[in-house]
């Protein structure tokens, strides 16, 4: 365990102040009370500015400053580094935590526009810890040692920081996360899944589904709009869909929802996903059924509609 002493200023006051150093944190004893903050508390490393009467030390949390003057004049030459490197160590978990998060969300489901800006939310809070740091050093710390570690110069405490700087890099680039990464992203994922979903798509329905019939199906954004003509197979990319979600484990036979314009084509979906997906737990509805549904839900019981509402011929026939 190191430890930061007074000057000779402070101690000549008579109020000493002695800051331990550890790899969990540091203890601060000043004026008979002890203060102990880990590193994982700190959101930057501790910073040292040289006064008169000896080093400032500033610890910054999310909540508080805690600010030390008159420490020993040598304090930052001596510390500084080491300081540096058990906080880098101990707040890096964080950073590989969140990158393998986001390797899995980016490799295991399309990427939606909403989980774009979950990842960026979450980088940037993180990036606060280390981004403000960074430049202020502008790397040029990790700079020397990545050149020293190459050189074979560098000491066993040191090589950590090229280890550090690549994760930081990472984590820089989902913050500038751009359009053709997000494009390449998705391509990947579209490729992965056409492969490990071919079998499916070959039987689903009489014949093969088309590649793009496919992508439709795998393309999952927040908001999709697919354009077909008459007789694309459109009915078929819906069963395709909702068989593509159910197998991939991305939804449940409960949060699916199908709706038709016709109770005619509302049927044809049923007796589809019935005979193609062997359920019986999804069930095409028109949008007129959807709203009875939930008027009957919240009112506790279904309108009364006029009977050209709910019967063709009738309607026809006044018409």
């Amino acid at each position: 365990m190191k430890c930061i002493s007074s000057s000779f200023f402070c101690r000549f006051i008579g109020i000493p102040t002695v800051i331990k150093i550890s790899d969990s944190g540091v203890t601060i004893d000043v004026e008979n009370r002890l203060i102990t903050l880990q590193w994982e508390a700190l959101i930057v490393p501790p910073l040292f500015h040289l006064s008169f009467f000896g080093q400032i030390l500033t610890f910054k949390t999310a909540n508080r400053n805690y600010v030390f003057t008159m420490l020993a004049y040598n304090a930052k030459r001596e510390h500084k580094k080491t300081c540096e490197q058990l906080w880098a160590l101990a707040n890096i978990k964080r950073v590989d935590t969140l990158l393998t998060t986001i390797d899995k969300i980016t490799s295991d489901r399309y990427l939606r526009q909403s989980t774009i800006e979950r990842i960026q939310l979450a980088v940037n809070q993180e990036g606060k810890r280390w981004f403000m740091w960074l430049k202020l050093s502008r790397l040029n710390r990790l700079s020397k040692l990545s050149k020293a570690s190459k050189s074979g110069k560098a000491s066993q405490s040191s090589n950590v920081w090229p280890s550090v700087a690549k994760k930081l890099q990472r984590l820089s680039h989902y913050q500038r996360f751009k359009i053709q990464d997000i494009a390449d992203c998705r391509e990947r994922y579209i490729t992965k899944a056409l492969l490990a979903h071919k079998a499916f798509f070959d039987q689903v329905e009489s014949n093969p589904l088309t590649l793009h019939q496919r992508r439709a199906c795998i393309i999952d954004n927040d908001n999709n709009l697919l354009l077909a003509g008459a007789g694309t197979g459109k009915t078929s990319v819906m069963v395709g869909r909702t068989g593509y979600l159910l197998n991939s484990g991305q939804a449940k036979h409960e949060q699916i929802l199908l709706l038709a314009y016709g109770r005619k084509a509302a049927n044809e979906m049923d007796e589809r996903i019935q005979d193609k997906l062997s359920t019986t737990n999804i069930s095409a509805t028109t949008f007129h059924g959807l709203g009875l549904s939930i008027i009957a839900q919240v009112e506790g019981k279904k309108p009364t509609l006029s009977v050209l509402a709910e019967d063709e011929k009738v309607k026809w026939v006044w018409v």
